[in-house]
């Protein structure tokens, strides 16, 4: 079952008002179907990795939900949408992740020029990358999308 499909399963069987988490676990469960379950290690090196891969449904998830509350007319998962449009949406991602790095770039040069306030710059440090951390997983699920509008 796809991503779209299952999402709009999930808010059919749970309701509209149901929470996100719950939503996100029954339509992870619709998309998995008899594969193996998404609790099991995947085969990747890094721990982390199934975290993030967690970010990137979760978020796939939000756009979908966005998408059919009508924020969003499309996602870049509609088959039916040019990839030229779909290189602007994830364009406009991408540029985002440029904006953060090059923001953290200044307020670190600014702050080796002075040599001082180190406190003030590590906790612009930790919000930038969360930022940054953001902007990725949205390129990721956004990239995602699109795979998901292309036949296998």
């Amino acid at each position: 079952m796809d991503l779209r499909t299952a999402v709009e399963r999930a808010n059919r069987e749970l309701g509209e008002n149901a929470d996100t988490f719950k939503l996100l676990e029954r339509a992870r469960e619709l998309v998995i179907g008899d594969r193996v379950a998404w609790a099991d290690p995947l085969p990747v090196g890094h721990p982390g990795t199934k975290i993030v891969l967690d970010e990137v449904l979760a978020e796939r998830l939000r756009q979908e939900q966005l998408r059919a509350a009508g924020k969003f007319l499309w996602t870049c998962a509609d088959p039916t949408k040019p990839n030229s449009e779909k290189l602007a949406v994830l364009s406009e991602e991408f540029g985002e992740v440029a904006r953060e790095v090059t923001e953290l770039v200044i307020a670190r040069d600014k702050f080796d020029a002075r040599g001082s306030a180190v406190e003030v710059f590590n906790t612009l440090h930790g919000k930038a990358m969360a930022n940054l951390r953001k902007e990725l997983i949205q390129v990721a699920a956004v990239a995602v999308a699109w795979a998901e509008a292309l036949k296998p």
